[in-house]
């Protein structure tokens, strides 16, 4: 609480106003950091992203009127930016079917909690492939799906000229 005493000793002529302002440096503080923490509250996976393992090497194919506006992945998760309605997200997987995948939308980008070599994006007949360049089995078949291959040549005994 402030008592404040103010005298005017200015002629009567004189119609000066004067103001008092306090700033509480501590006040604005905490404002800032209860807007980060909500910030982070509502958007949890974009607010912490590692931005060293940022991938942003994806290419497209199909209809330009599907591909997002931005996508990227951190590792764990990808992230989408659509201008328009979202389509139907499917991971493709190495036998080539397609998986539904859930997502969510945080701020402006739809996050999928998953990363794929492929996505397929469909809205009804248009549709749009997302290959993840970064994929380390990119183009590699799954041995679990299409099982062993026998090789004649590995399975021949050869002998030595001894």
């Amino acid at each position: 609480i402030y008592y404040l005493e103010l005298r005017d000793n200015a002629p009567e002529a004189s119609r000066e106003v004067f103001g008092i302002r306090f700033i509480y440096p501590e006040k604005n503080l905490n404002a800032a950091l209860h807007k980060e923490a909500e910030q982070r509250a509502a958007w949890p996976n974009i607010a912490s992203i590692d931005k060293a393992n940022v991938n942003i090497d994806y290419s497209f194919s199909g209809d330009a009127r599907l591909k997002p506006l931005m996508v990227f992945d951190d590792g764990a998760k990808t992230f989408l930016k659509f201008d328009r309605r979202v389509p139907a997200i499917f991971a493709v997987n190495s036998d080539f079917s397609e998986t539904l995948e859930n997502f969510r939308k945080e701020g402006d980008y739809i996050v999928v909690d998953a990363t794929a070599t492929q996505f397929t994006l469909r809205d009804g007949d248009q549709w749009v492939c997302i290959f993840n360049l970064r994929k380390p089995d990119f183009g590699a078949p799954d041995p679990g799906v299409l099982g062993p291959v026998e090789d004649p040549h590995a399975t021949k005994r050869r002998r030595s000229g001894n």
